[in-house]
């Protein structure tokens, strides 16, 4: 055979081969669609041009997704869409977190502090273990330059941490984070949690971090579990096809990765993450917004779907998913405050009709010196509170629940 003919015979080879393989990992464009098989962590890619599926496997560290253990590098729990330790959803509570980003607006936190003060978790059981009839709390994600110069916010943050409230770390800065390097993040966590300390007390640390605009990457969850943070709320849940508001992931360990980083890599270029060992990911979940059939049920018009689309074709009007972060809610969907409470109250709605993974809610404390807004959270905070499994907690005391997961029956 000529030279010739058989590179003209390898290019062509190479060419299907590449085509191929785009085909199977979703390059084509979003026509291939990849489901995630659950029971061996496998991405499934299904084209709708050929009718085939292929799979990607990740080998993993250990077999169970029932395990959670204490390795070396802290506890361990794979990627489950059921809740941890076999236990039945019907049995736990549902758990839902409130985090408050930036927190710069000393009269909207003064307004947060007042409202969660007025209520307590369901009695159920008299367990501390599930944290029955304690005082409801929320989490606030400090972008830390905002108490340089002003020892108002200093004090009321102060306030907040004294009154029973989580600190969290939101960096220094509140840039962007993909982009950055190990070092970048570091020194952003050292200075944000120096600062923090310097009138917090000596003994104070965060539990938790928060990456600005969710921005995250390998690089910053590998530094924030070496400065000794326990878990990380940033990686978004619930986009991937086939999962919603009734069957999300659990939280789950870091160390193999993330399925919903894996999709957002896949499909939106996200940084992937190769895994972090003994990091929490407490994800930041997705939201549903009622169809039609459901509107009227939760107080508001029709069309509710078809509205944040005309506001944003970047709406999933199919699926209803939405940012549980309720600035995409209001202000880039348009949604009004009415219609904020009812997609509140419907993606409760649905985890407690599912596998009653914990809703997330995202949210920022400047928004609620207007009345309208925090008479809207307080409406869904009340509605909540009447269903006797429901437990409202900080991100911390939900990981506290999650290295021991118990019934609501067992002291």
């Amino acid at each position: 055979m000529k030279k010739s003919s058989l590179k003209v015979i390898v290019f062509i080879a190479f060419i299907l081969f590449i085509a191929f393989y785009s085909n199977i990992l979703g390059f084509g464009g979003r026509d291939n669609k990849p489901l995630l098989n659950l029971k061996n962590l496998e991405w499934n890619f299904v084209s709708n041009n050929n009718n085939k599926n292929f799979k990607i496997s990740r080998k993993l560290d250990e077999s169970s997704l029932e395990l959670i253990d204490k390795t070396k590098y802290g506890y361990y729990r794979e990627p489950s869409q059921d809740p941890p330790k076999g236990l039945k959803a019907k049995a736990i509570p549902q758990f839902i977190v409130f985090g408050f980003d930036d927190n710069y607006d000393v009269k909207g936190m003064e307004a947060i502090i007042r409202l969660f003060k007025n209520y307590k978790n369901p009695k159920g059981n008299n367990n501390t273990l599930t944290f029955d009839e304690i005082n409801i709390r929320a989490t606030f994600y400090n972008t830390v330059k905002f108490v340089d110069l002003n020892n108002e916010l200093k004090n009321t943050w102060k306030k907040a941490y004294l009154e029973g409230f989580e600190i969290g770390n939101h960096t220094y800065s509140h840039q962007n984070g993909s982009g950055k390097n190990y070092k970048e993040y570091n020194d952003e966590i050292i200075k944000s949690e120096e600062i923090l300390k310097s009138f917090l007390g000596e003994d104070f640390k965060s539990s938790g971090f928060r990456a600005p605009f969710l921005s995250y990457n390998q690089e910053g969850l590998q530094a924030i579990k070496d400065f000794g943070f326990e878990y990380d709320c940033s990686i978004p849940e619930g986009d991937q096809d086939g999962v919603d508001g009734s069957k999300c992931y659990w939280p789950y360990t870091l160390d193999n990765g993330s399925p919903c980083n894996e999709y957002a890599n896949i499909y939106w270029n996200d940084p992937l993450v190769t895994g972090v060992k003994g990091l929490w990911e407490i994800p930041a979940y997705s939201h549903t917004v009622p169809d039609d059939n459901k509107c009227e049920k939760y107080g508001i018009e029709k069309g509710l779907r078809n509205r944040m689309y005309k506001a944003s074709k970047d709406f999933d009007i199919e699926t209803g998913k939405v940012s549980g972060m309720e600035w995409n809610v209001i202000d880039k969907f348009k949604a009004s405050k009415k219609e904020y409470t009812a997609i509140l109250k419907y993606s409760l709605d649905l985890r407690m009709n599912g596998n009653k993974s914990p809703l997330t809610v995202g949210v920022h404390s400047n928004y609620y010196s207007d009345m309208s807004y925090y008479n809207a959270l307080k409406e869904f905070i009340e509605y909540a509170l009447e269903k006797e499994d429901v437990r409202i907690v900080t991100a911390k005391q939900l990981l506290k629940w999650l290295e021991n997961p118990v019934t609501m029956e067992n002291k």
